[in-house]
């Protein structure tokens, strides 16, 4: 288990980029402003399935505000 505990706890660049970029996106919805989508070509499965979700939220919140 110890062992994988350091792996869980590890993050790549890449990995804490997309983190980040989630981060801000909701942050900016939060404050009521329109967040850029992510582009998320090159990620990972499970990266840009993650990207997927934040730029449909992005997607919901915009069509929110125009109606």
């Amino acid at each position: 288990t110890r062992c994988l505990v350091k792996r869980v706890g590890f993050m790549d660049a890449l990995e804490k980029k997309i983190i980040k970029q989630t981060v801000i996106s909701l942050e900016q919805l939060l404050r009521g402003k329109i967040a850029e989508p992510i582009q998320y070509e090159n990620y990972p499965d499970t990266l840009a399935s993650l990207a997927e979700c934040i730029n449909e939220l992005i997607s919901s919140f915009e069509s929110c505000i125009n109606d």
